[in-house]
């Protein structure tokens, strides 16, 4: 198996992004469609602030949103494995376009290859 885990933290977010949990779920399904990744299934939920949380189950693994909108942060995780070939670029590039949706001021990345 060939995999790569990104991960981080996004900080100084846009305060919108991070209560709108329909806006940003639908710009995330969308930038992993469109990297060729084949969605599963989802769970969300929002919290009494507004803040939310969401993890979209992947065919190749998974991505995970939680925000914290008294930090005005996110975390971020996405994890694309796959058998036959190296997903490297694809979870960067996921991981970078979801993180455009917040407008981070600064972001903090780790990276595991798996």
């Amino acid at each position: 198996m060939q995999g790569m885990h990104v991960f981080g933290e996004l900080m100084s977010c846009d305060p919108v992004a991070l209560t709108s949990i329909n806006e940003v779920m639908t710009g995330t399904k969308t930038i992993i469609d469109d990297a060729g990744l084949t969605r599963v299934s989802e769970a969300s939920h929002v919290f009494a602030n507004g803040g939310y949380t969401f993890v979209i189950c992947l065919a190749e693994s998974h991505l995970a949103v939680h925000t914290w909108i008294d930090e005005r942060m996110v975390t971020l995780d996405v994890f694309v494995c796959n058998v036959a070939k190296d997903q490297s670029v694809v979870a960067r590039r996921v991981f970078d376009n979801v993180s455009a949706l917040f407008s981070p001021g600064e972001t903090r990345v780790q990276e595991t290859r798996r």
